[in-house]
């Protein structure tokens, strides 16, 4: 990827993660990061978000092909894709699967790592197709 395009696709992505995280800082004040055992799915509606997301993310070109992957089904063939936009903040995913009937199925998804009260989490966020902005919140083991 030309260098040029690849700031410009940076800098859109680091300036919907500021809203995000935003709305990241508000939710996880209202938890008690010491209840979550395991997992916390949180689901906020966010609308307006949405349309940004589209635009900024899902139809954003991403620079790094991280892994293809040849899976055999009784059908056919399969393929797994997985692009990548890494940043000092969190990581766009993008993962592709083709199956062999010609069905393509897209994913995106953000991660990033955080501390809270000294407990490291993973968050992992998309949108639904409803516009609601998910937020998936794993405690990391040490």
């Amino acid at each position: 990827m030309e260098e040029s395009l690849r700031k410009e696709v940076e800098e859109s992505f680091k300036e919907f993660l500021s809203y995000i995280k935003a709305i990241l800082e508000e939710e996880l004040s209202e938890i008690d990061i010491n209840e979550i055992e395991d997992y916390l799915k949180i689901a906020v509606e966010q609308p307006d978000l949405y349309e940004d997301w589209l635009e900024k993310i899902e139809a954003a070109p991403l620079p790094d092909l991280d892994k293809i992957e040849k899976l055999e089904y009784s059908d056919g063939i399969h393929l797994k894709i997985t692009y990548s936009l890494k940043t000092d903040e969190a990581v766009h995913y993008r993962k592709i699967k083709v199956k062999s009937n010609g069905k393509v199925d897209v994913k995106d998804f953000i991660e990033l790592q955080k501390i809270v009260n000294n407990i490291p989490l993973k968050i992992r966020f998309f949108f639904d197709l409803y516009g609601n902005l998910i937020f998936e919140i794993k405690r990391v083991e040490k």
